[in-house]
C-alpha cells in the first residue's frame, strides 16, 4: 500500500507533508489462490483483467475522508446523524495508525479474496471500500479516549393514576346502590300511577280546575281525559265566562248560558 497527498498520485511523501481530508492511497493485492478464480462474470468486465495461468492481482486507487459523527438515539434507535468533515488532526490519527501499523493488512487482503467473488467491478471496489473503512476505524480507535454524551436522558415508565383500592371499591359499591335506588323508585311510581291517582293528579291542573269551576255536572264524574271534564266535549253548550259585578259592588269571574 502507499499514501499519497493528493487525488494525482505524485507525491507520496505522507511522513514531512500534511495528509489532507480526503487522503489517498493505491493498493496492489493478490488475492488468496486458495479460494479459487475469480467471480466468472468478472471476466467479461472492462476493468478486470485476467491472467493467462488464473494469479488474480488487484489494483486500486481509492481516496478516504473522515467525519465527525453526531447523532441521537432514543431506545436503540438512532433518530438523528449528522457528518461533518472532521479536521487535520483526526484525518491524521485514522491515517497515521494504518500507514505506520499495518495491523490491519491481514484483514485488507482477506477482504479482497472475498471481494473476488463479486459481480462486477464496482462491487468489488465497494466490498474493498467497506473492509478498508472498518480497518482503518478498529486500528485508530485505540487512539482515541472516550467521552460522555453531549446530552443523555433517561425515561422510566410509571403509574400517575394509581388509586387506592377501598375508594375505588367503595366509589363502584355507591354507583350500584344509586342505580338500585333508581330501579326501586321506578317500580314505586308504577304502582302509584295505578287505580284514580292519576285522575286525583289530572284535576290538579289548570284546565281542570277551570272545568271544576265553570263546568257543570261533568266537572264531577268520572273521566279518563282532562278533556272529558267540560260538557262541550258531550256536544252540550257550555257556559260563557267573563268578569261581571258582584252584589258587594265589585267584579268577579261569572258564567251564564248564552242565549
Amino acid at each position: 500500500m502507499a499514501y499519497f497527498t493528493d487525488s494525482t498520485g505524485s507525491n507520496n511523501d505522507t511522513v514531512t507533508s500534511e495528509i489532507n481530508n480526503p487522503y489517498y492511497f493505491a493498493a496492489a493485492l493478490s488475492i488468496n489462490q486458495n479460494t479459487g478464480r475469480v467471480n466468472i462474470s468478472l471476466q467479461d468486465d472492462p476493468q478486470i483483467a485476467i491472467a493467462v495461468h488464473g494469479a488474480t492481482v488487484l489494483a486500486v486507487f481509492c481516496n478516504a475522508t473522515v467525519y465527525d459523527v453526531e447523532y441521537s438515539s432514543v431506545n436503540g434507535t438512532v433518530t438523528r446523524f449528522i457528518t461533518t468533515p472532521s479536521n487535520v488532526s483526526t484525518t491524521n490519527i485514522i491515517q497515521g495508525t494504518q500507514q505506520y501499523s499495518e495491523v490491519g493488512n491481514g484483514n485488507l487482503l482477506q477482504a479482497a479474496s472475498i471481494a473476488g467473488f463479486s459481480g462486477t467491478a464496482n462491487e468489488l471496489a465497494d466490498q474493498f471500500a467497506i473492509a478498508y473503512s472498518q480497518v482503518a476505524i478498529g486500528a485508530a480507535s485505540g487512539m482515541v479516549m472516550p467521552q460522555p454524551a453531549l446530552e443523555a436522558q433517561q425515561r422510566e415508565d410509571m403509574l400517575v393514576a394509581r388509586v387506592p383500592k377501598a375508594p375505588l371499591a367503595c366509589l363502584v359499591l355507591s354507583n350500584l346502590l344509586l342505580v338500585v335506588l333508581g330501579t326501586v323508585l321506578t317500580v314505586f311510581a308504577f304502582i302509584s300511577v295505578r287505580g284514580e291517582t292519576g285522575e286525583v293528579q289530572a284535576r290538579l291542573s289548570i284546565p281542570a280546575l277551570v272545568a271544576e269551576r265553570f263546568g257543570g255536572r261533568t266537572a264531577r264524574q268520572g273521566a279518563r281525559s282532562v278533556e272529558a271534564l267540560f260538557d262541550e266535549r258531550n256536544g252540550a253548550r257550555g257556559p260563557r265566562i267573563g268578569v261581571t259585578r258582584s252584589v258587594e259592588g265589585g267584579y268577579s269571574y261569572g258564567e251564564w248560558q248564552p242565549a
